[in-house]
């Protein structure tokens, strides 16, 4: 079939679509566009359609964002809770992190040291000090001195 046996309606779409595609085979979009009909009236179905999407994708935002947020927040107890000489897994156990927040959503360090308090009465869990220093000699109410002294000590043989 030569170009001359084609409908009229199929050469001008074939002219059209070679036209639209440049020497590496890319469509080229503003072409294309000036080749449809511009809709200057967009039905209410359609400008509803956009506000759906719109608001469809600030809900997934917002989800993110509320995400973030509470990874942050977690973050800042977690360090007050270090800071109080307990892990942050037993606050956890104990207490949500709604319990924790003002009323504007903000870590308070008020709450958060009840939540430790709470953490330690409800799970026994007692506080120390500080670490137990044991000397470098061992112990020294043992009698006959550290082990590793005896062990290089002459053996002494007793006379029976």
């Amino acid at each position: 079939m030569t170009e001359q046996d084609q409908p009229e309606d199929e050469a001008v779409a074939s002219t059209a679509s070679n036209d639209a595609v440049d020497q590496d085979g890319i469509v080229l979009a503003e072409q294309l566009i000036a080749a449809e009909p511009v809709d200057l009236d967009e039905t209410p179905n359609r400008e509803a359609a956009k506000y759906r999407v719109r608001v469809r994708a600030l809900e997934t935002e917002n989800v993110a964002l509320a995400a973030q947020i509470e990874v942050l927040q977690r973050a800042q107890v977690g360090a007050l809770v270090t800071g109080a000489g307990m892990k942050a897994d037993a606050v956890w156990k104990t207490s949500e992190l709604s319990s924790m927040l003002d009323e504007f959503g903000v870590v308070d360090p008020a709450k958060v040291s009840a939540a430790v308090q709470f953490a330690r009465d409800t799970l026994g869990i007692t506080r120390h000090d500080g670490l137990r220093h044991v000397p470098e000699g061992g112990n020294p109410s043992s009698p006959g001195g550290s082990s590793f002294t005896n062990a290089f000590a002459k053996p002494t043989r007793s006379t029976q």
